[in-house]
């Protein structure tokens, strides 16, 4: 699209939640495209695939024993499926979570064992894990124990069904067929946790809280099920601190946490250099003092050579930075960074070559840079410095 003056450029605030648990939460926002597609016994203990009546499937396992994993279908982890290994998570609320080696059998497809000697219901399964968040500045991802992973589908006819894939503590009659759920991990009086959700305005966008970025207080959040839990508060407003808590939940449990959106529609769940303009035959544009001239070399150009198109995007979105149209310091979220870095890298990636035509090799940086600032050039959303400002009907409205 030929560029403008993004004199309305529309602004996007983005927030995002932090939950600490000690407890089982759902998973389910974080499948993978793998699933488990197989389970057997080592040594001879019970296995069974049940679907229940929501059509989610679990592998009924007898409690204790050892047991062969099959992962198949990864394609989103471990250099997407083709790694001769995979670290795993086998979350256990009860035992506590094991981490083992899968080990690929062929492209996408892992097999690992786990011995469990004290678990308890479901134990879903993370796989490609890494030693820190990747989403993090500071993270340097390298395969580890730590989580940030995915987790792994249930088992549909033979494909991944959309849901979070489970081991499932069973008890069995003698022929090995499924006679209800193994709960005596509960115990008597069964324990209790809590679950400690937290709302900040991530500016970078980059779903890490770091350094002057503020908790949000006032943003509601809601439990299913409440459970006996205190405060007695399906929704909870977040506190000063931006976080809302419920203590005395039944454990092992499932508990699915959701927020409230706010009223603003541009609230969405998870930042000066000097041009150097190329003609379409490579050389530096010098600019003169008439607008028709400008005018023309701006509307002229063609992505032949990708550094003209880049120079007429850069100059149209310099000029809305000059002319307070958008703030320099706002994050794009299409190439991760703040407008004037966005400028100021886009100026060094035309000071390197200003001929780009097809073949270059910095004509696909290039491109990708111009992309980003054609986006910002015709109304593309970035986020402000500050958070906008949010309100939700008093009383609160329930959580989607």
């Amino acid at each position: 699209m030929k560029p403008n003056r993004s004199k309305y450029l529309w602004t996007a605030c983005i927030a995002a939640m932090a939950v600490c648990i000690t407890m089982s939460v759902d998973a389910a926002d974080n499948l993978g495209h793998g699933y488990v597609s197989s389970v057997t016994p080592a040594n001879g203990e019970c296995v069974q695939s049940t679907t229940n009546n929501g059509g989610i499937q679990f592998w009924d396992i007898a409690a204790g024993g050892t047991y062969n994993v099959t992962l198949s279908g990864i394609d989103d982890a471990a250099d997407q499926g083709n790694d001769s290994t995979m670290q795993v998570i086998v979350h256990n609320s009860a035992g506590g979570n094991s981490c083992v080696q899968a080990t690929s059998t062929e492209a996408g497809v892992y097999t690992f064992q786990i011995t469990l000697t004290t678990q308890c219901l479901t134990m879903p399964i993370e796989y490609g894990t890494l030693s820190c968040n990747p989403h993090s500045p500071q993270c340097v991802p390298v395969a580890g124990c730590q989580g940030f992973g995915l987790f792994a589908q249930d088992n549909i006819g033979g494909v991944a069904g959309g849901h979070e894939g489970h081991l499932r503590t069973a008890t069995f009659d003698e022929s090995c067929n499924v006679t209800g759920e193994d709960t005596t991990c509960q115990g008597g009086g069964g324990s209790t946790g809590s679950i400690t959700v937290c709302k900040y305005y991530d500016k970078n966008a980059n779903g890490f809280q770091e350094t002057g970025e503020p908790s949000l207080s006032g943003w509601p959040f809601c439990i299913d099920p409440l459970d006996g839990g205190t405060p007695a508060l399906v929704t909870q407003l977040t506190g000063s601190g931006g976080c809302a808590t419920w203590s005395n939940l039944t454990t092992p449990g499932d508990y699915v946490v959701t927020e409230a959106n706010a009223n603003e529609s541009n609230w969405f769940h998870s930042t000066n250099a000097t041009s150097l303009m190329r003609n379409a035959n490579g050389t530096v544009h010098v600019f003169t003092n008439t607008y028709s001239a400008f005018r023309t070399w701006l509307l002229s150009a063609t992505a032949t050579n990708m550094a003209y198109m880049l120079s007429a995007q850069l100059a149209a979105l310099k000029l809305d930075v000059n002319f307070n149209f958008v703030d320099g310091n706002a994050f794009d979220l299409c190439s991760n960074m703040k407008v004037n870095t966005l400028i100021s890298t886009a100026c060094d990636q035309l000071a390197m070559d200003g001929n780009t035509v097809a073949g270059n090799p910095t004509r696909v940086a290039q491109e990708m840079l111009k992309n980003c600032i054609d986006a910002i050039n015709n109304n593309g959303a970035v986020v402000p410095v500050t958070p906008c400002p949010f309100s939700f009907p008093n009383p609160p409205a329930p959580c989607p």
